[in-house]
């Protein structure tokens, strides 16, 4: 094992490790951090492989979540050895394992030369199953200053013929600065995850006091979904879009019941009140840093517009409504028409079609009725895994 590192090396090193550390701290993306991570861990030293496995503390294993190979192809390697699925024992007999239990960095020059002494051994079926052949191995330990020991980065091959002695510091470090960023992905989607339950229940409440269920809700997030897709919305757009149409009617809340569940036509005076729901929805969600409110801000307000500008609150025509509204408009109005309300009952789903088609450039942008009618068949599903539909 090489002492020293060279000026021009130790620049070129310090130069990928913050590069490395720079990237994986933007990224709150779980599976690309992992992949990264391994990644920038194998190009500071240089190894042709690598894999990185977390510790899965109730099974009692080394879960692996990534493998990289610039050897082999890394499909193959699953294939065979099935470690994707399994991972392996969390104990000392790995030295993946040993390096997770003991806390500390295990250097293997030789994998054929083992110590008899220690307690862990290098298995050669998964060089002899996938054609890879593991001459070194460097063992990190992802130890978390706090949390303590988050999983094990086993790396394979350096380019250098064996691993520097540096390698082993560098990536102690490395190490430590990945379990912290880990740890903060990790409190990122448990924080997420509550916030987005927050905001579907209090869409819930606006519904409850409608007299409708959750299933309401399920049913347009899952519908406008759709809808987006078919106009070519990214992944992260429909996602968005989904989460922030639970709240398109969050303003009922302020509506009053006599209002809201009468059984009878709306007077005009009622129709009036009934018609504040968007711009008071809007007010509620307005001045917030969260994109998934400021779009239901957008939503709650203009969701019944209309495209020819007969709708309310503003009277808004074609493009002037904001897309997102515009998506939300077609699926709202096609759920109350198949469902029972306080004042109606459920249509017949291909009258319910019918009308929908006769509002285009009517109700509903032609754009996105045309994506409507694209994902019926999806949307019709979606509407019977939460409610009953007529034919």
């Amino acid at each position: 094992m090489k002492l020293e590192i060279g000026d021009n090396k130790a620049k070129e090193v310090l130069e990928k490790l913050i590069n490395a550390v720079i990237n994986l701290e933007s990224e709150r993306d779980i599976s690309l951090f992992l992949d990264k991570l391994l990644s920038y861990a194998r190009n500071i030293v240089g190894a042709s492989a690598g894999s990185l496995y977390l510790i899965d503390a109730d099974a009692k294993r080394l879960q692996i979540e990534v493998c990289q190979n610039d050897e082999i192809d890394i499909n193959t390697f699953f294939e065979v050895t099935h470690t994707k699925e399994s991972g392996i024992p969390l104990n000392s007999e790995s030295i993946a394992g040993y390096s997770a239990i003991s806390g500390e960095v295990v250097h293997v020059p030789d994998v054929d030369h083992i110590d008899v002494q220690l307690p862990y051994r290098f298995s050669s079926k998964i060089d002899k199953g996938s054609g890879f052949t593991s001459r070194s191995i460097l063992a990190v330990p992802i130890r978390h200053p706090r949390d303590g020991i988050m999983g094990t980065l086993e790396l394979f091959n350096p380019s250098a013929g064996a691993f520097e002695d540096w390698n082993i510091g560098i990536l102690r470090n490395f190490s430590v600065l990945a379990a912290v960023t880990l740890s903060n992905i990790r409190l990122y989607d448990s924080l997420k995850g509550s916030y987005l339950e927050t905001v579907f229940k209090l869409g819930v409440a606006s519904e409850f006091k409608d007299g409708d269920t959750y299933d309401h809700i399920h049913r347009i997030g899952y519908m406008v979904k759709i809808v987006a897709y078919h106009m070519g919305f990214s992944a992260e757009e429909r996602e968005l879009l989904f989460h922030a149409s639970s709240m398109h009617d969050i303003g009922k809340i302020g509506i009053p019941d006599s209002v809201l569940k009468k059984k009878e036509t709306l007077n005009d005076e009622e129709w009036e009140i009934m018609r504040r729901h968007s711009e008071m929805g809007a007010k509620m969600l307005e001045n917030t840093d969260s994109e998934i409110l400021q779009l239901s801000e957008k939503i709650a307000m203009s969701h019944h517009e209309k495209w020819n500008g007969k709708g309310y609150p503003e009277g808004l025509v074609g493009d002037q409504i904001p897309k997102a509204a515009q998506i939300v408009a077609i699926a709202d109005v096609f759920d109350a028409l198949v469902h029972a309300r306080v004042y109606k009952s459920a249509w017949k789903v291909q009258k319910a079609l019918d009308f929908i088609q006769s509002q285009r450039g009517e109700h509903f942008s032609p754009e996105v009725t045309d994506a409507f009618f694209n994902g019926i068949e999806e949307i019709l599903e979606v509407q019977k895994k939460f409610g009953e539909l007529h034919y």
